[in-house]
Order: C-alpha cells, then sequence, then structure tokens
C-alpha cells in the first residue's frame, strides 16, 4: 500500500516536472540577454510569468487531486518536488550552479520521504528537511554574494549585506 501510494505521488511529481520542463523551453532564448547583464526585455518577463503560473497552477492542481483522493499527508513531498523542479528551471534561465544544487536536493528529498516516511511523519519531517535545503541555499547565495563584492569591488548586493550585517551587530547607525 505505502509503495503503490508512493508510486502515485512520485508520478504526479513527475508529470509537474514536464509541465516546467515545457515551460522552460520557452524561457530558454532570453538566457544570453540575461547574461551579459542586459536588462530583462518584456519577452523575458513574459517568460517568467508564464513559467510561475505555471508552477502555481501545478501546485493548486496537485492539492486538489490529493485531497480529493484522501491522500493529504503527500502534500509535503510532492510540493517539494515542485519547487525543486522550479529551482531547475531557474539555473537553466540564470546559468547559476546554486539553483541546480537546490532543485536536485529538494527534488530527491521529496523522493526519498515519499518512500521512506509514514504517512503521519511525512508533513513535519518533509518542512523540516526543505527548511533547511532552502536555508542552505539562502546561506550560500548570500556567502557567495559577499565573496564576489570584495573580488570585483563593492555591488548593490555586497553593500547591502555589509549594511545589514553592521546594523545587526549594533556597530552603525541608520543613515
Amino acid at each position: 500500500m505505502i509503495f503503490s501510494t508512493a508510486i502515485l505521488v512520485f508520478k504526479v511529481a513527475v508529470a509537474a516536472e514536464e509541465i516546467m520542463t515545457q515551460a522552460q523551453t520557452t524561457s530558454r532564448a532570453a538566457v544570453p540577454g540575461r547574461a551579459t547583464g542586459v536588462h530583462e526585455s518584456a519577452e523575458v518577463k513574459r517568460t517568467s510569468i508564464r513559467l510561475t503560473m505555471m508552477q502555481w497552477a501545478a501546485i493548486l492542481a496537485v492539492i486538489l487531486l490529493f485531497h480529493a483522493i484522501h491522500k493529504g499527508e503527500f502534500l509535503t513531498p510532492v510540493i517539494t518536488f515542485i519547487a525543486g523542479a522550479h529551482f531547475i528551471s531557474l539555473a537553466q534561465r540564470f546559468r547559476s550552479l546554486k539553483h541546480y544544487v537546490t532543485g536536485a536536493l529538494l527534488m530527491a528529498w521529496a523522493t526519498l520521504l515519499a518512500m521512506m516516511f509514514p504517512g503521519e511523519l511525512m508533513p513535519t519531517v518533509g518542512t523540516l528537511g526543505t527548511a533547511a535545503i532552502l536555508l542552505g541555499s539562502g546561506a550560500w547565495t548570500l556567502a557567495s554574494a559577499g565573496t564576489s563584492a570584495g573580488r570585483r569591488g563593492r555591488t548593490n548586493a555586497g553593500r547591502i549585506i555589509s549594511r545589514k550585517l553592521i546594523r545587526i551587530q549594533g556597530l552603525g547607525t541608520r543613515a
């Protein structure tokens, strides 16, 4: 019973990932302009909006489906899998290793979660694991933003992070 439900969860998650992949194909043409620092074109913005709308449509469909079949405990791994697929599409769009790693970890975590944890523990353990992955990804992003700001001179992100750290430490005044 558990494995048949896990297989159903996996199939739904894979279907959602395929939808995300289809949305990504549309956005690939806009990547080169993004890499050269040119501001986003109207087409890139439309593609971003479409991609995000498809992600939320997939999540809404999964919520409705799993409540209809009374398998609400599997929502956490399926939504985590969809979020991982979204990170993969962002990675392709922005050419970012951090997004690839985060997406792969989220998708792997969702798959392990559906196979290894009983239904009543799945939402809690799944949310904690997902939060840990996203927290690690955020820390990696902040650390690399500070490092790259030091190498290339201060960027806006580096200045903002520095100001926040100074305020947190109580060493600076509000200007």
